[in-house]
């Protein structure tokens, strides 16, 4: 499975496409913190990238996280039409870890609120349970 790398100077003539996956991935979780136009910011200053997967199987966005003890690649949101994925997901693995593996990264993170689906799948681990408390003004 090829990962198409889009420049941002690319991002204008599929954005409305990659909007509609990043609001159907937000419709899927709860509480989600990001919205498109947070995305959008990210891949036009280089602080995420965007992958279509195959010719228009869907996309990923990814992002570099680096600190004194990892350094990760963070899947922020894949997506495709329903059930399209699913049938190529080793393939795309694969492509993602061969992705993470040429910018010398040896980790691949992500978050969901659906991780009975996730841990089924058994293409990622579970390893941490996070907590969040909003702190009020």
């Amino acid at each position: 499975m090829i990962l198409n790398a889009i420049a941002p100077q690319q991002l204008g003539p599929i954005w409305d496409w990659v909007r509609a996956g990043l609001e159907r991935v937000r419709a899927t979780r709860t509480n989600c913190p990001w919205r498109p136009e947070d995305v959008y910011h990210a891949l036009m200053n280089r602080a995420a990238y965007l992958y279509t997967i195959g010719d228009d199987l869907g996309f990923i966005v990814v992002n570099r996280v680096e600190n004194s003890y990892e350094r990760v690649m963070f899947v922020w949101a894949m997506w495709g039409p329903a059930g399209s994925l699913v049938q190529h997901k080793d393939e795309i693995m694969t492509a993602i870890d061969d992705l993470a593996r040429s910018v010398g990264l040896s980790r691949i993170r992500m978050d969901t609120t659906r991780d009975n689906a996730w841990a089924a799948s058994k293409l990622f681990v579970p390893v941490s349970t996070i907590f969040e408390r909003e702190v009020t003004t």
